[in-house]
């Protein structure tokens, strides 16, 4: 967010990504993919120095802040990916296929023994 004084003198802050075009006729009025329009004290060189300052300490923070959670959710993301794409994998065909198949099954399946001992 960067922070504008409106001409009344109160700050507000605005989202750079929604700001469709900055116009200075001669007030600063800024025009939001909305529609809504902003008139504020700020020069239009003003403004457009503090979206590039802004732009400028996301991409710094991303290259050069704190990773912990980046990397964390990166990896929950990549696991995910991953377990989607296992369960959408075709099945393997074929005699090794069917064999393995086989083997899985019978390794899962609970032993019974006939004519207990009690």
């Amino acid at each position: 967010m960067i922070v504008l004084t409106r001409l009344n003198r109160t700050r507000f802050a605005v989202n750079p990504d929604l700001i469709e075009r900055i116009q200075a006729t001669p007030d600063t009025t800024l025009v939001m993919v909305d529609g809504a329009t902003f008139v504020v004290a700020e020069t239009m060189d003003a403004v457009i120095d503090a979206v590039v300052a802004f732009r400028s300490r996301v991409l710094t923070s991303a290259l050069h802040g704190d990773h912990t959670t980046s990397a964390a959710t990166a990896t929950t993301v990549a696991d995910t990916h991953a377990t989607v794409a296992d369960t959408h994998a075709p099945a393997p065909t074929g005699p090794t296929a069917t064999a393995t198949a086989t083997a899985t099954a019978n390794a899962a399946a609970p032993t019974t023994t006939e004519g207990g001992d009690d």
